[in-house]
């Protein structure tokens, strides 16, 4: 079946789908899905009214789970916390991808802590840790020089492997304590020192135990996790994939002068000025070698 349709030169076009006109030009959401829905086929009408609803589009993603009920996206029929519903909403009108926070989400429900499942998300949002295709944390951590934790030096993190202990061998509310730790970027600059090395990690939402009360920690605990590979570059992708790789390479980021690589991740420990990377502007030394004999943790 054919819908019937006129584009403008703008790639604007007006559509008339049983029996109703929709007027949708580059500002939708779902344009680039719409304008396929052009092509014609068995479901070409059915899918372009869901896909023109945004809260159908929602719904449709989720296989039924997620609906939007007063402009709050309900998971399972319960309000899931505003730091992801306004995040889903804000990326569906910017007409951005959300099918990894879809993911995310009922990965995070899995998680048998109220807390979690209702901090988790602001955390990673305020310390920029990525979510993959496959609804999972990318995080970084410091190891030593033989990729062995630096508590005990008996965790493998070579690449590749998947350290687990005894979730309730973690404590909750405890800012510090038992637990594999991970983080931003930030807390492997402050942590990790010498010839130590920095990996970066993998983490199921449902295996995050811990995160921190305090907006100055830049770690969470948790109880398993995979090592993905040493880490040596800057990630500037929001989403990246299920392997943790970037799908494209930021043009317009700054670079250090001195060593070429991106600001968020300089080891020249020169002082530089972000505003984008903080809430607030602030003077940050970037040098992964940087000692702290205070804190020693897995």
């Amino acid at each position: 079946m054919n819908i019937q349709y006129i584009m403008s030169s703008s790639g604007a076009f007006s559509a008339v789908v049983d029996g109703k006109n929709y007027n949708v030009d580059s500002s939708h959401p779902n344009y680039r899905d719409l304008f396929y829905c052009l092509k014609g086929g068995d479901n070409c009408e059915r899918e372009f009214i869901e896909l023109y609803d945004v809260a159908s589009s929602v719904e449709t993603k989720s296989d039924g789970n997620f609906c939007i009920l007063d402009g709050v996206v309900h998971y399972k029929g319960k309000p899931v916390h505003e730091t992801i519903s306004r995040y889903i909403m804000e990326i569906s009108n910017l007409g951005l991808p959300y099918d990894n926070i879809v993911v995310f989400i009922e990965n995070l429900y899995l998680n048998p802590s109220k807390r979690a499942v209702e901090q988790l998300f602001g955390f990673m949002q305020n310390k920029g840790l990525p979510v993959t295709e496959d609804g999972y944390i990318i995080a970084w951590k410091a190891v030593d020089q033989f990729f062995r934790d630096k508590w005990t030096g008996k965790v493998d993190n070579t690449p590749g492997c998947a350290p687990s202990m005894p979730r309730n061998e973690i404590d909750e509310d405890a800012d510090c304590g038992p637990g594999f730790h991970g983080g931003s970027l930030q807390f492997c600059s402050n942590y990790g020192y010498g010839e130590d090395k920095v990996i970066q990690i993998k983490i199921h939402p449902k295996d995050v135990v811990n995160i921190p009360r305090h907006c100055s920690c830049e770690k969470i605990r948790f109880s398993d996790y995979e090592v993905l590979r040493e880490f040596d570059h800057p990630l500037n992708a929001p989403v990246v994939t299920e392997d943790g790789e970037m799908y494209e390479d930021d043009p317009d980021e700054e670079t250090c002068e001195d060593c070429g690589q991106g600001y968020n991740w300089c080891d020249c420990g020169e002082e530089i000025e972000d505003e984008d990377y903080y809430d607030e502007k602030q003077t940050r030394v970037v040098d992964v070698r940087r000692k702290n004999p205070f804190d020693n943790r897995l």
